[in-house]
């Protein structure tokens, strides 16, 4: 199942990252974690060993959805309500203004598309 994300530009790019992530970002020539596909991530992880205990993966995570079968485990919830919670879950942890106004906007989205099934 596709990810939902709104696009790079939605919310603004003056999110604080750590040292790891700017790393990142200079090696594979990318201006924000969001720019950054799932093939991009495994490769990058897989070069550098990274664990999914490490900073990155977690601020690589507050910018992508986990895929939706794991989402669904770990939330016990199903669809787009299981989308829902991992963006609740990014506002409510991150100390970081802009990744909560992203994570609201993804709510928000999603929200909008909740209510769109539910008029058919």
């Amino acid at each position: 199942m596709a990810a939902t994300n709104s696009k790079p530009n939605d919310a603004s790019t003056a999110t604080t990252l750590s040292h790891d992530a700017a790393e990142m970002l200079r090696a594979i020539g990318k201006n924000h974690l969001r720019d950054v596909t799932n093939d991009e991530w495994a490769r990058y992880g897989f070069q550098h060993g990274l664990t999914g205990r490490e900073a990155l993966c977690a601020e690589y995570w507050q910018c992508h959805l986990p895929d939706q079968a794991f989402l669904e485990l770990i939330s016990g919830k199903e669809g787009l309500q299981a989308q829902v919670e991992h963006w609740e879950s990014v506002r409510r942890t991150t100390a970081d203004f802009h990744t909560q106004i992203y994570a609201e906007r993804q709510i928000k989205l999603l929200q909008n598309r909740t209510n769109e099934r539910e008029k058919l």
